[in-house]
């Protein structure tokens, strides 16, 4: 509850995490794609979305964090484009229908409890369409920290999809950090 409580305070300023601008490996990403339906996981107040929205793809994004989605759905309405937004768990995902061309989280997956990684796993392997591209960055777990992504959710992932690349890095605070491209069939 204290998580909620506080991520939910963090979006009446801005959030460190918030930067306002796409990375890179997305932006690589759509000019080596052609544009189809995408699924913004954690999407806060919708950069990513709005990103791939001008680049022609039909866009859904969720937050659990109503503030982040009301900026999210002000956002896209002044850039005049179109998506769908919802303020909903991304662990609970069955009111979406399937065929998801590309699937984006950047920060959500490594934050959740490991009881809820296994069903989000289960659901993004679901709703990708046959060819579908799952993009997945997130700080790797260690000893001292509460969350992360251990090799074992990796391993679960890649029961189903194919490890197209993995780049590991570091973040502006010194965590380690990694890009995962996964790809379904």
């Amino acid at each position: 509850m204290w998580r909620w409580i506080n991520f939910n305070l963090k979006y009446f300023k801005k959030p460190r995490w918030d930067s306002g601008v796409s990375p890179p490996e997305l932006i690589r990403f759509i000019h080596e794609n052609k544009p189809g339906r995408a699924l913004d996981l954690g999407c806060g107040t919708g950069t990513n979305l709005i990103t791939l929205a001008k680049a022609g793809w039909e866009v859904t994004g969720i937050d659990y964090v109503r503030l982040a989605v009301y900026k999210a759905r002000r956002r896209l309405r002044r850039e005049n484009l179109d998506g769908r937004i919802f303020c909903r768990d991304v662990t609970r995902l069955d009111f979406l229908d399937g065929n998801y061309d590309l699937i984006l989280d950047i920060g959500c997956f490594h934050g959740l409890k490991e009881e809820h990684k296994y069903r989000y796993a289960t659901q993004i392997i679901k709703l990708l369409s046959a060819k579908g591209n799952f993009l997945l960055y997130g700080f790797l777990w260690t000893k001292r920290g509460q969350f992360g992504i251990k090799e074992k959710n990796i391993q679960r992932f890649m029961t189903h999809l194919k490890l197209v690349t993995r780049i590991n890095g570091v973040d502006n605070g010194g965590q380690k950090s990694t890009w995962f491209h996964f790809r379904k069939g």
